[in-house]
């Protein structure tokens, strides 16, 4: 009996198959970060190349850096020299991610990471002894170049077993390029690099054996193009996939033209080397355009945006401060006006620089894009408030002490500070217009060097502020209007009510962001503030207990969004219009249809203008129905990524934005930022005939 036990336990331990020990170095490094090396097999498996695992274990917010990875990191270096039995490493770089760190865009990896390591052994027959210096970079406030000296011993064997190891190995093996193009299923066919005085542009164009899922492509390239996002665009079957990357005014040298594109479409993750084709002064939109006409739309589109109804509530205040100039002195109405104006062109010289340094960043820009996020809306709402109050009476600002002291300094009257920033006011009311010439002026503008945006913008703040320095001229001309009277208070009543209606549609658009309870939430503490001010009567700001409780609310207000549950409702859906994200344009195109397609937002007042006075019109809807046209719509006012890069692939970076297709013309008919139901009529007969 012990002997046929004996017989069955030395059975078990022949026959039955070992777990494999697991092979790994000690973690080296610091308490940002610790590395080690890992072996997927428990021996050499008598085998010419072996592959291992380089381990990133990283703290919270920590990151390292991917081959190329922008601004502000490097690498990491490897250095096998002192190993043992080992001929060549070569390491392979997982998809990275993007990321920011101290305002540098760049690429890299957080939390953890295994870096494949491919092993070329010099002898098969005996054991490898890898031992590995690193040094390399991780940033997260600061940043932090460490050294890390690794060791593993892998002994050699013919029947290797899979340790602990075995599966995170082959799970970055797999998140690493293939090279092989029949493994991978992808092909680079366009690689053209336009370049010009103004302007540098990458496109590629990649072809996949099968639809892609959602792509992401970096570049690989020592030619200092930096991290930016590519605009995409897909064919009808999704598997032609045309990738821009817009790097502005970056400086590019060309001595080597060749980058590696990486692509990755999970599952799949593919590198291709490719030599670049240079297309110098290719931007047939640059080439054509006179920067000194560029200026004078520039001055035209801000003189008409005066004129557009987002403005008129704010220049209302104006004009009551007009008639309180009425009879006063030429050098007060002079100045008094003039503050307005360099208010005006001040603020759009600010809102410039955003722009720049947003752009620098690696961040899409457009314009009045500022009104897709709720903390804008909630403060221009409080703004306009307290301006309406300010008309009602209820209150007065007293200027801070230093504001005085500027004032006596200057020598300045101090209604003239508030004319200036009525002037900020009305160019912040202003952005979400898209007024004829404006679009082409920032078009221009959004796609040149630093100092060119900035000079456009500046001359579009000279034409909005155009009227002001006209009346700054010709003083008298304040004396036409009649002077002032009980009227006034009835005028000073009708302006708040315009600038409550403002609030109101600014309310509107935040009903997209929070639910109604929000809103009921916001008009309450509104009425609140209201009858704080009104049982005041003149409210002065310098009463410490008041000023408290009001900026109180103030803080609830802004507080709201972190405090509760408001989502938004859902939106509803209009049969007429089809959603663009739902939208196949090319496989309509090709099915013979006429697509009409309308990019608008509920914060963009010209798009309320077109529809309520051309698209909506009886009359275009019955040519729309007789002529089967395909209604597509994209709602921009919550922010889109598909939406943004639809209008990109266009050169427009603001709505409305409005075009035909058909078969005839697949490249379609763009409308004017203002339409009229010519416009529409005649391009419909240009795609019927």
């Amino acid at each position: 009996m012990i002997k046929k036990l004996f017989f069955w336990i030395l059975t078990c331990f022949i026959f039955l198959p070992n777990i494999g020990k697991s092979i790994e170095s000690s973690w080296e490094g610091i308490n940002e970060v610790k590395t080690r090396l890992v072996s997927p097999l428990s021996n050499t498996n008598s085998s010419s190349e072996i592959i291992v695992g380089l381990e990133y274990r990283l703290e919270e917010n920590w990151k390292t850096y991917w081959k190329s990875p922008g601004a502000g990191g490097f690498p990491q270096e490897l250095n096998f020299s002192d190993s043992t039995n080992i001929k060549a490493v070569e390491i392979f770089w997982p998809t990275p991610k993007a990321f920011s760190i101290l305002g540098l865009r760049s690429l890299g990896y957080d939390k953890s990471v295994v870096f494949p390591l491919k092993i070329e052994i010099i002898d098969k027959l005996k054991p490898v002894e890898l031992r590995l210096k690193i040094h390399f970079l991780v940033c997260n406030d600061i940043c932090i170049p460490v050294d890390a000296n690794l060791k593993l011993f892998i002994p050699s064997g013919e029947i290797a077993e899979l340790t602990e190891h075995a599966n995170k190995v082959e799970k970055y093996i797999s998140l690493s390029p293939s090279k092989s193009i029949e493994d991978s299923n992808f092909e680079v066919t366009k690689k053209d690099f336009f370049i010009n005085d103004y302007n540098s542009l990458l496109e590629l164009e990649i072809k996949k054996k099968h639809s892609f899922n959602d792509p992401k492509i970096y570049i690989d390239n020592d030619i200092g193009l930096p991290v930016i996002e590519a605009t995409l665009r897909f064919n009808e079957t999704k598997n032609l996939l045309n990738a821009k990357f817009d790097y502005g005014d970056t400086l590019v040298s060309f001595d080597d033209k060749n980058i590696t594109v990486h692509i990755s479409d999970f599952p799949l993750v593919y590198e291709e080397q490719v030599n670049l084709t240079i297309l110098e002064n290719s931007n047939e939109k640059l080439k054509n355009n006179n920067f000194i006409n560029i200026i004078i739309i520039a001055i035209l589109g801000g003189l008409i945006l005066n004129a557009m109804p987002c403005v008129l509530p704010v220049l209302s205040i104006k004009l009551l401060s007009a008639i309180n100039y009425s009879g006063q002195k030429k050098s007060i109405i002079k100045k008094g006006f003039i503050s307005t104006g360099i208010g005006i062109v001040v603020s759009y010289a600010l809102l410039a620089l955003a722009l720049i340094t947003i752009k620098y960043f690696g961040k899409g820009i457009g314009w009045g894009i500022q009104f897709q996020q709720p903390l804008f809306l909630m403060f221009i709402s409080i703004v306009l408030l307290f301006f309406s109050f300010n008309l009602l009476d209820l209150y007065k600002i007293n200027l801070p002490q230093f504001a005085n002291r500027l004032a006596n300094y200057s020598k300045l009257n101090k209604s003239f500070f508030s004319d200036f920033f009525s002037g900020f006011l009305a160019t912040l009311m202003a952005t979400p217009c898209s007024a004829p010439f404006v679009g082409t002026a920032i078009t221009f503008a959004f796609t040149q060097k630093p100092i060119f945006l900035m000079m456009i913008f500046i001359f579009m703040g000279l034409g909005m502020a155009l009227p002001y320095f006209v009346i700054a001229t010709f003083p008298l001309s304040i004396n036409l209007l009649p002077r002032p009277g009980v009227w006034m208070i009835w005028l000073r009543r009708l302006m708040a009510a315009l600038l409550m209606l403002t609030i109101a549609w600014i309310g509107t658009i935040l009903i997209k962001h929070f639910n109604y309870q929000f809103i009921y939430i916001s008009l309450f503490l509104g009425m609140l503030t209201f009858l704080l001010l009104a049982f005041k009567q003149k409210f002065i700001f310098t009463q410490k207990y008041s000023f408290i409780i009001i900026s109180l609310i103030a803080i609830l207000y802004f507080s709201l969004p972190s405090l509760g549950n408001f989502e938004s409702f859902s939106k509803l859906k209009n049969d007429k219009w089809i959603d663009i994200n739902d939208a196949n344009i090319e496989e309509l195109i090709k099915s013979k249809k006429i697509i009409f397609v309308d990019i608008t937002a509920d914060w963009c007042v010209t798009c309320k203008y077109n529809k309520q006075n051309v698209i909506n019109t009886k009359e275009i809807q019955e040519l729309f129905k007789k002529y089967e046209v395909v209604q597509i719509q994209g709602d921009w006012t919550l922010p889109d990524k598909n939406i943004e890069s639809f209008l990109n692939s266009y050169s427009r970076f603001g709505i409305p934005f409005n075009i035909l297709y058909s078969y005839k013309v697949s490249n379609g008919i763009i409308f004017s930022e203002l339409l009229t139901k010519k416009d529409i009529k005649d391009a419909l007969i240009n795609v019927i005939k």
